[in-house]
């Protein structure tokens, strides 16, 4: 079975797992400071996580169709964890991205060794994020190399789930993450504008 998966597979179900583990992480802060009622077992019972090996689980016979139906569970997750938490409530927003920054900031502390340039520093945020699948081409490179590290994430990758009146929108709460990550590691983040970032080393 192994032998029709190759490393994209595998680095697409982390990336699932992962954006998934932290809309989980983000309904149980919210339940836990009294915002929700049992969120994170809503979301699970809803959206049930993939469970064992991706040999496993993987149907072999439409493996896009079933990555990219976990990709799209996985954007539905953290939509629906970030908007309950917050329901138009600014005081919520800002407590809500204050504990995303801690949580950037301790997966930045977690990672093996530190980053020792922007190629490698950016290969590690992007197992945390989903942006569609590879063909949807959902980041754009405008520049990379060892020193620097410009990017382009396209907005209709992140459309599943989302209230265009939501008080925290998704582009405030992935700079807030990369921004706290990339801090944590000692470089330099800056915002080009709402999805298009730069990466420098400080």
């Amino acid at each position: 079975m192994s032998a029709f998966l190759g490393p994209i597979h595998h680095k697409m179900y982390q990336k699932i797992m992962a954006q998934s583990n932290f809309a989980l992480q983000i309904a149980a802060f919210s339940d836990q400071q009294g915002w929700t009622v049992d969120l994170e077992n809503q979301i699970r019972s809803d959206f049930p996580l993939p469970q064992g090996n991706l040999e496993e689980i993987i149907d072999l016979n439409n493996i896009h169709g079933w990555l990219s139906k976990h990709v799209e569970d996985a954007e539905m997750r953290l939509a629906i964890a970030v908007q309950s938490s917050v329901k138009n409530n600014p005081q919520h927003a800002q407590a809500l991205l204050d504990f995303i920054q801690s949580n950037a900031e301790q997966a930045a502390s977690f990672a093996v060794s530190p980053s020792q340039n922007c190629s490698e520093l950016w290969q590690k945020m992007d197992l945390y994020w989903l942006d569609g699948m590879p063909c949807d081409r959902g980041v754009q490179f405008l520049c990379t190399d060892e020193n620097k590290v410009t990017w382009s994430i396209d907005p209709a990758q992140h459309t599943f789930g989302w209230d265009n009146s939501c008080v925290l929108c998704y582009n405030e709460l992935r700079w807030t993450w990369l921004n706290a990550f990339v801090s944590r590691q000692g470089f330099v983040l800056k915002r080009l504008n709402d999805l298009t970032f730069c990466l420098t080393k400080e």
